[in-house]
């Protein structure tokens, strides 16, 4: 990496030279009182948990191939019954300005396009 230009700087000299100077302090503190990493929480793989549900649920087991049929099933009956309801729901929250704001968008810009129009007719008599 080139770093002529920041070394020619007089005060970014001083903010190296600081810079190193705390490197080497946390260093040496790291040195003299380690500390342990705190353990990650564990996170459990969304598909590690669809597959184990339609195992329990089959309570069977299952080849790969069927077992990828119900995961499938099972996603569609997820996607289509949670987020219909949960989409409904927040429309239903919504004032009718916004619920209908991409049809009043549309309209002032259609109405736009029409007051260009007549202007531009308006300009040419």
């Amino acid at each position: 990496m080139e770093l002529n230009g920041a070394r020619s700087n007089p005060r970014a000299g001083v903010e190296l030279s600081r810079l190193g100077a705390l490197h080497d302090e946390l260093l040496w503190k790291a040195m003299a009182n380690p500390r342990e990493p705190r353990p990650a929480p564990a996170k459990v793989s969304p598909v590690l948990e669809t597959v184990t549900l339609v195992l329990e649920r089959a309570r069977k087991p299952m080849r790969v191939r069927r077992l990828a049929g119900f995961v499938s099933e099972l996603g569609q009956a997820v996607r289509s019954g949670a987020g219909v309801v949960e989409t409904s729901g927040v429309i239903a929250r919504l004032s009718t300005l916004d619920r209908f704001l991409p049809l009043w968008i549309a309209l002032a810009m259609a109405g736009e396009l029409v007051l260009v129009r007549f202007q531009q007719d308006s300009a040419l008599r």
